[in-house]
């Protein structure tokens, strides 16, 4: 991601440690102009000093002084979840870490002793997820969104939204996205999250995947947003024939997009949960999707290791 002002980037580079020799992600700042390194800190931290496996979900504070990073989750046997990863917060100008939200962990009694450390600690009131999908701010700063993988094996479990108050730590509400999950499949996972600008609603991406392994098919994704203080599902969004990778929520919450793997950007009500236009986008993938400052434009960017990579922006039309 890059900050708010836009001057500098932040991404995840697997450096050797000096003691140990092994490869561990570290988060870097670089110059968005020149290209120069600003800062580079490991993502063991300084209190459980644990990096997640898969680390690469990152976002910048909207004052740009902080940064959250989040593990996803590492893949074995073509499953995500083993093992999780924590959520943390670090300052960005000095790379000291100032919190951990919570761990995230794959709880499959016939593989806990070669997966999960003898030494694991739970964190009581946090994710026991698969992994890490996405994370985010909210636009004020004060709240920390993140969709967590589902997991199906001996001890299944869907995917979650969590939601901590980002100065101390605490967590403010959990959502689910199904009430029950069988062994063996299918996964309901969430493949991105999303907070309206006045903190009442989060968007959340529901991913339907079916059992079998590598290569399954995906489900048509469904947007959900749910009243953050009911706890209450307000809009369950239809449309999109392939998983939503993508949310986002316009600067006044009118709108809200998504985006995905079936080539189009859809734009809808927020009020009223009407579907208002589809905008086409030839590409593979839409990794990224974003609203000018004033509501006015929407942006997406879209690629993969086959196409080379695409930016369109569109005009929002006011109703």
């Amino acid at each position: 991601p890059d900050g708010p002002d836009g001057r500098i980037l932040a991404f995840v580079e697997w450096r050797r440690h000096a003691e140990s020799k092994k490869l561990e992600p570290n988060v870097v700042l670089i110059s968005a102009t020149g290209g120069k390194e600003l800062l580079a800190f490991n993502a063991r931290g300084d209190l459980d000093k644990k990096s997640p496996p898969g680390l690469g979900v990152l976002a910048f504070s909207p004052d740009g002084k902080h940064l959250v990073a989040a593990g996803s989750a590492g893949i074995v046997g073509g499953r995500h979840g083993l093992p999780g990863g924590a959520i943390k917060i670090w300052d960005a100008k000095t790379g000291k870490e100032v919190r951990q939200l919570g761990e995230v962990k794959e709880w499959d009694k016939n593989r806990i002793d070669k997966f999960i450390p003898p030494d694991a600690k739970v964190i009581p009131g946090v994710s026991t997820s698969a992994g890490v999908s996405s994370v985010t701010f909210s636009a004020d700063g004060k709240l920390v969104v993140a969709g967590t993988y589902g997991a199906s094996s001996e001890l299944p479990e869907a995917g979650e939204v969590w939601i901590w108050n980002a100065a101390d730590g605490k967590l403010v509400r959990m959502f689910t996205v199904a009430d029950k999950v069988k062994a063996a499949g299918p996964d309901y996972g969430v493949s991105a999250v999303a907070l309206s600008p006045d903190n009442k609603r989060v968007a959340a991406a529901v991913a339907i995947v079916p059992a079998g392994g590598p290569g399954r098919a995906e489900h048509p994704t469904e947007v959900r947003v749910w009243g953050l203080a009911s706890g209450d599902v307000v809009h369950t969004l239809r449309g999109h024939k392939g998983w939503v990778m993508q949310v986002a929520f316009s600067p006044d919450g009118k709108w809200l997009a998504s985006a995905g793997r079936d080539k189009v950007v859809r734009l809808w009500n927020a009020r009223t949960g009407k579907e208002v236009i589809a905008f086409p986008f030839d590409t593979p993938q839409i990794n990224a999707l974003v609203f000018s400052p004033d509501g006015q434009r929407l942006a997406a960017g879209g690629g993969d290791g086959n196409k080379s990579g695409e930016v369109k922006v569109w005009t929002v039309q006011p109703e």
